[in-house]
């Protein structure tokens, strides 16, 4: 079984509530990419429903850039952050054969992985840049999640 996964949104928002403070605009691009591959096994041979264990490989990237404008006196501070994510994937979950080709099914998904980000920061009023880089070992989980699969 191979699972992708693709979201990306582009984000605004205006905070004005007449103070230099929270004056300010954020604005941004969101990117998250995630591709899993499973070996599935059936623990139950049900017509209808069956449940299910899997487990394999995980890789992920994840992008975030932004923009924060302050208003009042035309600061602008940018930021950007880049993920790599590589992983072992464990899922169980039910699945139920509604029709020939086409099932419903809600899992559980934990992932024990390793991340590398890189976080760079601008801040024009100073002309600064700083760059940081950190890497992480986690188990996470992605709670349940309810779906509809197509055989061909």
């Amino acid at each position: 079984s191979l699972n992708t996964s693709w979201k990306s949104r582009d984000r605004e928002t205006d905070n004005d509530v007449g103070t230099s403070i929270y004056n300010e605009t954020d604005s941004g691009t969101d990117l998250d990419v995630d591709l899993s591959a499973y070996r599935i096994r059936y623990l139950t041979s049900d017509d209808q429903a069956r449940l299910y264990h899997g487990y394999g490989p995980t890789i992920g990237y994840y992008r975030l850039r932004s923009e924060l404008i302050d208003n009042t006196n035309d600061e602008t501070r940018k930021g950007e952050r880049d993920d790599i994510f590589v992983g072992l994937s464990n899922i169980i979950g039910v699945e139920w054969f509604r029709w020939e080709s086409v099932s419903l099914f809600a899992e559980y998904r934990a992932t024990l992985g390793y991340t590398h980000r890189t976080e760079k920061g601008i801040d024009d009023r100073i002309s600064r840049i700083t760059t940081t880089t950190s890497n992480t070992v986690a188990l996470s989980s992605n709670g349940v999640r309810f779906g509809l699969a197509a055989r061909f």
